[in-house]
């Protein structure tokens, strides 16, 4: 069997191993439709940024939400007033497909990941983002919703059982395909 396969298979298992061992772990949502958020002033110097609002998050966390270059990018700041991680964003142009951001939480009701849709000229894309220290917040994934049965489910499964080990800034982000195996 080619090293890549095996690379495939064992990828699998701990995925699937990984998401059972975090079973335990639930969704709650916050809204953010830009309606209900603060808008900001953009960034000075950036003629590529046309908006910028800050939603409140899960817990007392701040989610900053910023149009920049025909894209959406998300970021999180652990309390008001706080530094913010670096951007997670879908690699092509987008708007957000949704005004639910979904937290999946561990059993101590700590957020491990999130999950928000955007939406592109040919698709929707659901993002998933590490949640941790400032540092070790950073985009994990993402999944088709037009090439995968069930999106939803399997952004679940790569937000509990990836997202948590993911080593931001040493791993990129990568699609998954309906059995959540990375894609090439």
């Amino acid at each position: 069997m080619p090293l890549k396969a095996i690379f495939l298979v064992l990828m699998h298992a701990v995925l699937f191993d990984m998401a059972a061992a975090h079973a335990e772990n639930i969704s709650t949502y916050t809204y953010v439709g830009l309606e209900k958020c603060r808008e900001q002033k953009p960034e000075p110097g950036n003629p590529l940024q046309t908006g910028a609002w800050l939603c409140p998050g899960y817990g007392g966390m701040q989610v900053q939400l910023i149009e920049n270059d025909l894209r959406f990018y998300v970021s999180y700041a652990h309390k008001k007033g706080a530094k913010f991680s670096r951007e997670s964003v879908v690699p092509n142009f987008n708007v957000l497909g949704s005004n639910n951001l979904e937290w999946r939480l561990n059993a101590q009701k700590q957020p491990v990941a999130t999950i928000l849709r955007f939406k592109t000229d040919e698709d929707s894309i659901l993002l998933i983002t590490r949640m941790g220290p400032l540092e070790q917040i950073c985009a994990v994934g993402y999944v088709s919703a037009k090439n995968t049965a069930e999106p939803n489910d399997v952004a679940r499964k790569v937000a509990d059982g990836i997202a948590p080990g993911f080593q931001c800034g040493k791993e990129e982000p990568v699609y998954y395909d309906a059995l959540g195996k990375p894609q090439n």
